[in-house]
């Protein structure tokens, strides 16, 4: 940023006259840029993708940089005095300047990776400008802005093109938000396609010298670290979406363009990552202008504009195409007119006034609504309790009949020879279901709302064919074990019109049928004709209901004491979960075992495979093997098999419930199409896709036709029809027909809709009272809860309750109160307590006892595949974090009260929804009230829009209708555990136990027994091909010989890079181009992150001879307790499983112990490629400041919630979606880091460098970027 540029924009911001902290600010900004700037530099020439003439130009600019001068002026201008402050400044310095260098690296490898995957040809750079002059210096450094500018447009000269004289250009160009002013800009050439960088850098975790911790503290740093995680957690739950590009879904760039201008008027500060966006995106307008202005830029070529604002704190990004310029003219527009705060605050308060029109249109009684959300929190600071209740009625009933006005001519239309006048949804959909499933289109998507019956339908269309003699295999797929044993129980059911299927053979296995069979080939059968054991095939059928099946036998892990002390894990040698069903399918089709068969799989058995990109789904073959040979299909195979089965149904279910899903659907249809299995005429084949979430058949093609990564999202667009009751879409889906058919109802006659909100105003002190006010909200929420369910349950006649509460612990404080209140409140007699892991013998005292209590609490991942046709009352505790996912679950448990003669009465939901806010001064307590309440007010349309939409087909913002639907993301999970990550999770899920049932100690005393025992670790990263092994994440390993051409794993320099760098730096910032290569890694906020890539890691574990005999205060061993847990009713299989794996290793280590006279321990190597370890940036600067911390042991002393080991996997879990994270314990002996699997993080990275993405932000909020126009513009 040039000084007429900084000038610019304080004059635009209404700012007083620079403080020292303004100076610290800017002054951190500008080491960071030019640090930033290295690092690209460095990339780019080791890549050889800088001609020599631009090499040399920046290596002479460098070369005037001096860390001393930079450092000197810095002290000044900050008016340090002391000598303790100059040494932290000094470290700041350093470290703001090697932050930025690593982050120029490894931004710069990842661009350049993400170049190659899309286009072959390399790329050829014809501009580069990055500025080390002027301000950026701090002064030490001056030239002439008009001379710099001529000697970078001698890039382009001498490429040949034609131009005026620079001076002439730099006059045109040297207002604000015009390019000669960009930190960096970047333009190259791939073939035919172009692409145009932009990025606008800062610092914001160090604004002010107040912010500048101690770098020799290693609990300064982690305060530092903290504060980045709360900065993360504290943004708008809306903010880290991405938006699709398709103009059908954005209802056009226009629409887009003009929210965007009023969105970042309001609310684009110089403290926020998107007012650096707006300015990289200026830059980028501009410098598009120039090169079109001088034919630099051929129009009939593909451009492709990446903007980016880059700060120590993370990123934002949009990649935009040439047609899209409308936006990157509105960012050109916003940043050049930014001017006078006070109509800044006005666009503000106009912003909030639109939102607040779109509120109360939204509510019945809005306009009571939104003044008291206004003026209470308004009045003073505290909690505010604001209640609303409306009704609605003006959908359809599920089971009702349907009146004349209900039945639309489309509707009617669907069953021409039928009135539909007088019939239910419900059984118009079975109807509709059933004739579409006799044609013999591919694809059929279910979209009904839950409860209407798409299963069922299927399941009686199957019972149908059997009875007439023609056979059937139906493969389903869902995300729950019990779901897919309901589903066989369905064609076991007898029933008047639909008798049981007599013939059925039905198939199922999960990974605790196989371990519970030493891991061979295994499935459990239900039959009616056969009950015994049998193997087959090289499968063991066991009976489902028998003895057997409940008997558990599993293959004890290969733990092998190799040497003297020395135990290693062998592995498990089982079978796959789709291997296993598969080849029983096989088996059950080539002996004739029955012509009417079912299996069921959880979606979860799809896994990636440590073959390149192979997954599991490849096993899918195998249930075709007998018509295969030399892999292809035998037609007369085919033929033969046809005279007993006569329909094959694939059927995935839930299909967003889990992020697998879409994968599952792809490789459904790979299978058949490589068969050629859509259009036989002798066999009927169908893929049916069921999910209640999805509703538009849009979605249907924009979330399923390709399965690569994505995160979770909220769809988002305007209607284009009037909503139907019951609809049949035809659409084209990976090439196939495809008919999708959609069911909007609600299983009530009337719904009242209550909204308790609490609002919490503070002034900011300290921590302690940030706590406090915590806790005050907590308490108060949980006292409105309390209440309202007291007045349910203690009514004359009280209607069953359903409560839906994510937070385990909160719900186990809840019922221990209602228990204290009600003076007699058991399990199974007055309430159920449903969770995720809830245990077999839990799940069926669920179906015992669901129509006897009053109550049944709920938590997230539980409430598919469940209903309680008693409930009338819903209580939902709305989450503030993962939005997306925890909508999803909200609008699935507003369905579980449905399946009775209830369903014919009114019925209620409550929504619970909480916030707090907080401001520092007083003149900041208006602005922070109105940024809190716009997210409140998102988090109500949303929730009211996503319940419309599922309910009747449509909500209402505005004057406008649209679609609102949470999908979750889609990745796949990598296969292969090892055994410390097995009793990782066992760890978690005991943990989970203990906060859902608090008076059972054992479960909190086993999960602190493991982790103690297993806390003394080392790790080892091994290189391949090389027996020389890095010590990771411990130092002291040789360095290697810094060869220009091969990168330095960042392990082996931990104790020197800093050295190396402040060496560099002091001789000139030259010298930062020669430095050895590094190693690929990835910056994230202020984490260093290194895939592992083909290393393997070796885990020792060195185990203390006390811990290992110690016995607790009962005299009971940590063997028997954890014993007794595996036959604890509360464990499920999978615990149980668990618990074994941790009891094997323990009696191993104990023989090992109580036999030899050294200390035992434990080791295992794993290679995945999806592993990666994360470190926190400032161990590259001060690792001995680290080392002294954990020496001393006060790490051990501090309490868990506050170690660097669970820092460090808050801050990537609020990044990424991460699992199987080490070390288990939190000893370090150097320095803190946490090794992790996540398959789908650098494809998550990639996703900023692809144009499908237009946001990919973790601070911008979409949907006030989209809402955000005038009244005038909104009205029809």
């Amino acid at each position: 940023m040039s000084v007429s540029e900084q000038a610019a924009t304080q004059g635009a911001e209404g700012l007083e006259p620079a403080s020292s902290d303004q100076h610290f600010a800017e002054d951190m900004g500008r080491l960071f840029e030019i640090g930033f700037a290295s690092g690209l530099l460095a990339a780019l020439s080791q890549q050889g993708c800088l001609q020599q003439p631009t090499y040399e130009y920046y290596r002479q600019e460098l070369a005037q940089l001096h860390f001393e001068p930079l450092y000197s002026r810095l002290s000044k201008r900050s008016h340090v005095v002391s000598t303790w402050d100059r040494e932290q400044l000094r470290y700041w310095a350093l470290f703001i300047l090697l932050r930025g260098y690593l982050g120029g690296l490894t931004f710069c490898q990842e661009f350049l990776e993400a170049l190659a995957a899309l286009r072959s040809a390399p790329p050829d750079i014809l501009y580069l400008q990055c500025r080390f002059h002027g301000p950026n210096s701090l002064g030490t450094y001056d030239k002439k802005e008009s001379l710099a500018f001529a000697e970078l447009l001698e890039q382009l000269r001498r490429r040949g093109y034609t131009l005026p004289p620079s001076e002439q250009i730099y006059k045109g160009y040297c207002g604000r938000g015009h390019f000669p002013q960009a930190d960096l800009l970047l333009l190259l050439r791939q073939g035919r396609h172009w692409r145009l960088l932009s990025i606008d850098l800062s610092v914001f975790t160090v604004r002010s010298l107040g912010d500048a911790r101690s770098l020799t503290s290693a609990d300064e740093i982690g305060e530092l670290l903290l504060r980045e995680l709360g900065y993360m957690r504290t943004r708008s739950v809306f903010s880290n979406l991405s938006i699709d590009t398709d103009a059908t879904l954005l209802s056009g760039q226009g629409l887009l363009a003009s929210g965007l201008k009023h969105y970042f008027q309001a609310f684009s500060r110089r403290d926020k990552e998107s007012y650096k966006l707006i300015q990289a995106a200026s830059y980028a307008h501009s410098f598009y202008e120039f090169l079109s202005s001088y034919q630099i830029l051929p129009p009939e070529e593909s451009l492709t504009f990446h903007i980016i604002g880059y700060t120590d704190r993370g990123s934002n990004s949009m990649t935009l195409r040439r047609d899209q310029l409308a936006v990157l003219a509105a960012c050109a527009e916003i940043y050049r007119e930014h001017d006078k705060r006070q109509e800044i605050e006005a666009s503000r308060e106009q912003l909030l006034t639109v939102i607040s029109n779109y509120v109360r249109r939204a509510f019945q009684d809005g306009g009571r609504f939104i003044r008291q959300l206004l003026e209470q929190p308004r009045r003073d600071d505290g909690l505010h309790w604001i209640c609303h209740e409306e009704w609605l009625t003006d959908f359809v009933a599920m089971n009702a009949p349907l009146s004349a006005e209900q039945v639309t001519p489309e509707l009617q239309a669907l069953f021409p020879d039928t009135p539909c006048v007088g019939r239910n949804l419900r059984d118009l959909h079975a109807d509709l279901v059933l004739r579409e499933l006799a044609q013999p289109t591919p694809y059929l998507f279910l979209t009904g709302t839950p409860g209407i019956g798409k299963t069922t339908a299927i399941v009686n269309f199957l019972k149908a064919r059997a009875r007439q003699g023609e056979g059937f295999l139906f493969i389903y797929v869902s995300p729950r074990k019990q779901v897919n044993i309901d589903i066989i129980h369905k064609f076991q059911q007898d029933h008047p019109e639909h008798p049981r299927c007599e013939t059925l053979l039905a198939l199922t296995t999960n990974s605790a049928y196989i371990q519970a069979n030493g891991g061979k080939h295994t499935v459990h059968y239900y039959s009616f004709q056969r009950h015994e054991r049998f193997s087959v095939g090289g499968v063991d059928f066991l009976p489902a209901e028998g003895p057997e099946a409940q008997q558990q036998r599993p293959r004890e892990r290969r733990l092998e004491e190799v040497e003297e002390g020395l135990l290693i894990d062998r592995g498990q040698s089982i079978s796959g979960v789709l291997d296993s069903l598969c080849s029983a399918i096989d088996v059950a089709l080539t002996e004739q075992l029955s012509p009417t068969i079912v299996a069921t799989v959880a979606v979860q058995s799809l896994r990636r495979t440590s073959h390149e990109q192979a997954t599991t789904l490849k096993h899918l073959k195998r249930m075709f093997q007998s018509l295969l040979k030399q892999g292809s299909l035998q037609q007369a195979a085919l033929e033969h098999l046809s005279q007993r089965i006569k329909y094959i149904f694939f059927m995935i279910d839930e299909v967003t419930g889990d992020e697998s899903g879409a994968a599952f659907v792809e490789g459904v249809h790979s299978l058949l199409s490589q068969y050629q299995l859509f259009h036989q005429t002798t066999i009927h084949c169908k893929v049916i896709v069921a999910d209640a979430s999805i509703v538009d058949p849009q979605l249907i093609q924009r979330h399923l036709e390709d399965s690569a990564y994505e995160p979770d999202k909220i769809y988002f667009r305007r209607a284009t029809q009037p909503p139907q009751p019951l609809s049949r879409s035809e659409f084209s889906f990976k090439r196939q027909r495809a008919v999708g058919i959609n069911a909007n109802g609600y299983p009530a006659s009337a719904l009242r809709l209550r909204y308790r909100v609490g609002l919490e105003i503070q002034p900011y002190e300290d921590k302690t009272a940030l706590r406090a006010s915590s806790q005050q909200l907590k308490s108060s929420l949980q006292q409105r809860l309390l209440e309202d369910l007291l007045t349910i349950l203690q009514q004359p006649e009280a209607p069953q309750v359903l409560i839906y509460i994510q937070d385990k612990q909160r719900l186990a404080e809840l019922i221990a109160e209602l228990q204290r209140r009600l003076g007699r409140f058991q399990l199974y007699e007055d309430y159920l307590a449903i969770h995720a892991n809830t245990s077999e013998e839990e799940k069926q005292k669920v179906k015992d006892y669901q129509n006897r209590v009053r109550a049944i609490f709920m938590t997230a991942s539980a409430s598919r595949g469940l209903s309680f046709e008693r409930a009338r009352e819903i209580l939902v505790d709305v989450p503030r974090f993962a939005i997306e996912q925890n909508l999803m679950e909200i609008l699935q448990v507003i369905y579980r009260g449905r399946g009775g003669d209830f369903d014919h009465t009114e019925k209620s939901i409550t929504f619970y929804l909480s916030d707090r806010f907080f401001y520092e001064r007083s003149e900041e307590r208006a602005s922070a009230l109105r940024e809190s309440l716009l997210a409140l007010f998102n988090i109500l349309l949303i929730l009211k829009t996503a319940l419309l939409t599922r309910i009747k087909g449509e909500g209402q913002i505005g004057y406008q209708r649209f679609l609102m639907i949470p999908i979750g993301g889609k990745a796949v999970l990598s296969a292969g555990e090892s055994l410390t990550s097995r009793l990782g999770r066992l760890v978690d899920q005991l943990d989970d136990l203990r906060y859902q049932h608090p008076e059972n100690p054992a479960f909190r005393e086993v999960a602190t027994y493991l982790i103690n025992v297993l806390s003394q670790v080392h790790i080892e990263l091994t290189p391949p091909r090389t027996s020389l092994r890095h010590r990771a994440p411990q130092r002291g390993a040789s360095s290697r010989a810094k060869s220009k051409g091969q990168p330095r794993p960042y392990l082996t320099v931990l104790d020197q890079l800093a050295q190396e760098f402040e060496q560099a730096v002091m001789q000139g910032f030259d010298h930062l181009l020669t430095l050895p290569p590094l190693e690929r890694a990835y910056i994230a906020g202020s984490l260093l992150i290194v895939p592992l890539g083909e290393r393997r890691l070796r885990e020792e574990y060195w185990i203390s001879l006390l811990k290992l005999l110690e016995t607790d205060r009962h005299g009971e061993e940590l063997l028997k307790r954890m014993e007794a847990l595996r036959r604890h009713p509360h464990c499920n299989d999978e615990i149980r499983l668990l618990l074994k794996d941790g009891i094997a290793l323990i009696k191993e280590l104990r023989h090992i112990a109580r036999e030899n006279t050294i200390i035992p321990h434990f080791s295992q190597e794993t290679q995945h490629a999806d592993q990666h370890y994360a470190v926190p940036l400032h161990t590259l600067l001060v690792s001995e400041v680290f080392h002294s911390h954990f020496q001393s042991g006060a790490e051990e002393e501090s309490k868990p919630t506050a170690s660097f080991r669970r820092l460090l996997e808050s801050y990537l879990r609020a990044l990424y979606p991460i699992d199987s994270t080490l070390p288990l314990g939190r000893h370090y002996e150097h320095f803190p880091f946490v090794i992790f699997r996540s398959y789908n993080l650098p494809e998550a990275r990639r996703k900023i460098f692809l144009d499908h993405y237009l946001f990919m932000s973790h601070e911008l909020n979409i949907i006030n970027m989209l809402l955000a126009r005038s009244d005038q513009e909104e009205q029809p």
